[in-house]
C-alpha cells in the first residue's frame, strides 16, 4: 500500500495549523471587542479577554503583545468590515452613488455589530489615549477609502466639485449621527424616516442643486 506523500501531510498539517490561529484570534477579538464596549478599554483587562476567548493570556500576548495592539487590531478589522459592507458590489468608476442602499447596507451591519460600533465610539469620550489614536487610525482608513469614492464619482460629474477628504469626513459625521440615533439609541420604528433624512442631507450637501 502506497503511503502519502510527507510534503503533502505537512501542508495539511500547515493549513490546519493556519486556520486553528486564525479561529484563536477570531475569539479573542470578538471578546475583546464585547467587553471593551460595555466596560471600557481602560476597565477590561487581557486576562478577562484570554478567559472568555478559552485561551491563556500566554496565547493573547503572543498574537498581540499589548492591549493597544488588540484594539488597533479590532479597529483595523473593523474598518475593513464597515467598508466592504458600504461598498458592497460598488465601483466607482462604474456605478452611480447609491446613497440610500449605502445607508441601508450600513444600518444593517451596525445592527448585527452594535458592540464594534460602541468601540469605535468609545475613542471619543473619557479612554486614555491609546485608546484614543488606535480607534483614530480605523476611523482614518474608513474617511481615506470615502474620499477616494467621492473624488472618483466627483471626477465622472456625479456629484458636485468637492473637497473629497473635508466631505468624506463630514459625511462620516452624518453616518456616525444616523447609526447613534437608529442602532445605539434603539429608534428602531424611526430607521425608515431616518435613513430618508440622511439620504436628503448627503444629496443636498453632495450635489448641485438642479
Amino acid at each position: 500500500m502506497s503511503r502519502p506523500a510527507r510534503g503533502g501531510a505537512r501542508r495539511g498539517a500547515g493549513r490546519t495549523a493556519r486556520g486553528d490561529t486564525a479561529e484563536r484570534q477570531a475569539r479573542i477579538l470578538a471578546e475583546a471587542t464585547r467587553l471593551f464596549a460595555r466596560a471600557g478599554f481602560d476597565a477590561t483587562t487581557t486576562a478577562e479577554i484570554a478567559r472568555r476567548a478559552g485561551v491563556s493570556e500566554g496565547t493573547l500576548f503572543h498574537h498581540y503583545p499589548s492591549k493597544r495592539a488588540l484594539l488597533a487590531a479590532i479597529a483595523e478589522r473593523g474598518a475593513r468590515e464597515i467598508l466592504g459592507a458600504a461598498f458592497a458590489g460598488i465601483d466607482p468608476e462604474r456605478d452611480a452613488p447609491d446613497i440610500e442602499a449605502i445607508a441601508r447596507r450600513l444600518v444593517a451591519f451596525a445592527r448585527e455589530h452594535e458592540d464594534l460600533y460602541r468601540v469605535f465610539r468609545m475613542g471619543r469620550g473619557s479612554e486614555p489615549p491609546d485608546a484614543s489614536f488606535a480607534l483614530e487610525q480605523g476611523e482614518d482608513r474608513m474617511v481615506a477609502a470615502t474620499a477616494d469614492a467621492l473624488a472618483r464619482w466627483s471626477a465622472r460629474g456625479l456629484l458636485r466639485p468637492l473637497r473629497p477628504r473635508l466631505a468624506a469626513e463630514l459625511v462620516f459625521a452624518q453616518f456616525d449621527a444616523l447609526v447613534r440615533y437608529c442602532v445605539l439609541l434603539g429608534n428602531d420604528d424611526d430607521e425608515d424616516a431616518c435613513i430618508a433624512e440622511f439620504v436628503r442631507s448627503l444629496t443636498g450637501a453632495l450635489t448641485e442643486p438642479s
